[in-house]
């Protein structure tokens, strides 16, 4: 029995080993840009996909996977607040890929990424969300992206270009640092003027919990 137990432990730092391995020539290769290296979250930085206005008293950030159906639900909650809180509100999308358990997060990140290079990150964002069924359980997800970024107005020579570069990696691993720097451990995950918050019921939930903040907010200023 001593004899198997030290043999599990000997695979144990092996396995350690290689994976601490395995990290550090993977951070090495991709180099992260200086402007990306300090991402708080009570921030929406310049560096951020934002909408609204970033500079608002309320400031709503996230940290999402495109291939987590929880993710899904809170699809288009950005347009949505600021269609309704309009100046009042910043809305920042940040990439938390949970590649542990799902095999096309970085690949669906980096189709996002691919389409912000001309503009279209929100409108890739969407339909990855929308057709997150079908590319999620595809052999070929590069080729249903392709599509999808030809749907939405991408040039798609540029964007099978851009997809597989360094650069466009090093942003999302710099979006997925800062989240286990801010603690996060599931998605999604959202802060609201730097606060995390638990137990969301939903989108609902998410909009009257900012609408409050909102409100203490202009009662304090007064």
């Amino acid at each position: 029995m001593k004899k198997i137990k030290q043999n599990w432990v000997t695979l144990l730092v092996i396995f350690l080993c290689v994976g601490g391995i395995f990290w550090w020539i993977k951070s090495a290769q991709l180099p992260i840009p200086e402007a990306e290296k300090n991402k708080p979250v009570d921030q929406l930085l310049t560096t951020d996909w934002v909408m609204g206005n970033s500079n608002a008293p309320i400031k709503v950030l996230e940290y999402s996977d495109f291939q987590c159906p929880a993710c899904r639900q809170y699809s288009g909650i950005g347009e949505q607040l600021v269609q309704q809180l309009g100046d009042k509100v910043g809305f920042a999308y940040r990439n938390f890929p949970l590649r542990q358990i799902h095999k096309y997060a970085d690949l669906s990140a980096q189709a996002a990424e691919a389409a912000g290079k001309q503009g279209k990150f929100w409108e890739m964002s969407a339909i990855l969300f929308d057709k997150q069924d079908e590319w999620s359980t595809s052999n070929q997800p590069l080729i249903l992206f392709n599509g999808y970024a030809k749907q939405i107005g991408v040039n798609t020579d540029q964007f099978i270009k851009e997809i597989d570069k360094q650069d466009i990696k090093a942003l999302i691993e710099a979006d997925y640092l800062s989240g286990l720097v801010a603690k996060v451990n599931a998605t999604p995950t959202f802060y609201i003027n730097g606060q995390k918050i638990n137990n969301l019921a939903g989108p609902d939930d998410l909009i009257a919990r900012i609408e409050l903040t909102l409100q203490e907010a202009t009662a304090s200023a007064k």
